[in-house]
């Protein structure tokens, strides 16, 4: 087992948010066609002035959160914010994203319907150690996770209820956690940045605002 691993928080950035044209794309797969789905988000983000943003793999639209500079994550957070009522709570949603996570030649990635506060289902694995499978929500499919001896180990995707098959993916249990600390600081450090951002567009709001679209912490 290598312990060569990577853990990244990312938000998940659709080519259709920013722009109005309409590119060509492949016909297949994200799968099939990694550069050409890449080469079609690039030209669609960059009619809304983000040149500088790269896919943490050719193909899937999720960006890490300490790659994305300043002057293009306001251009990101203001479309996020577009058209949205701010002093209304519910109407402000989340960023997509959640964690990325590699392993030598594995890894695992958010799926469907995902947000980058989904990162506090690994922190409950983490804290509570579960010793049977438990899921993890990552959109759909989904995964679970357990710890056996001193490995955390993940199994495939799938969308089943309970899980009682084999582990995919086993990981140092210590190695794991101390590069989740260090992802949890990133994410600490991304919020803040959006406060920022959101503060010299004089928001009285702006904590909440920026707790909900990271934390997705709607009261």
């Amino acid at each position: 087992m290598n312990e060569n691993i990577k853990i990244s928080a990312v938000i998940e950035l659709n080519a259709s948010e920013f722009t109005e044209k309409e590119y060509k794309y492949p016909d297949g797969s994200r799968y099939e066609f990694p550069t050409g789905w890449e080469l079609y988000w690039k030209n669609s983000l960059k009619d809304s002035g983000l040149i500088k943003v790269e896919q943490i793999f050719p193909g899937f639209p999720f960006v890490e959160i300490t790659r994305i500079e300043e002057d293009e994550l306001k251009i990101i957070v203001e479309t996020q914010l577009k058209d949205t009522n701010l002093e209304n709570e519910d109407e402000i949603i989340s960023f997509e994203g959640g964690i990325v996570i590699q392993v030598d030649n594995d890894r695992i990635v958010p799926q469907c319907c995902t947000s980058i506060s989904d990162y506090k289902g690994l922190l409950d694995i983490i804290n509570k150690k579960p010793s049977e499978w438990t899921q993890i929500w990552i959109g759909h499919p989904w995964i679970f996770a357990r710890i056996k001896d001193d490995l955390i180990e993940f199994s495939d995707y799938c969308e089943l209820n309970e899980y009682s098959g084999l582990a995919k993916t086993s990981i140092n249990f210590e190695a794991f956690e101390n590069e989740f600390e260090k992802v949890l600081t990133e994410i600490e450090g991304f919020k803040k940045s959006v406060e920022n951002i959101l503060n010299c567009k004089n928001l009285e709001n702006y904590e909440r605002i920026s707790e909900i679209l990271i934390e997705n912490n709607a009261e």
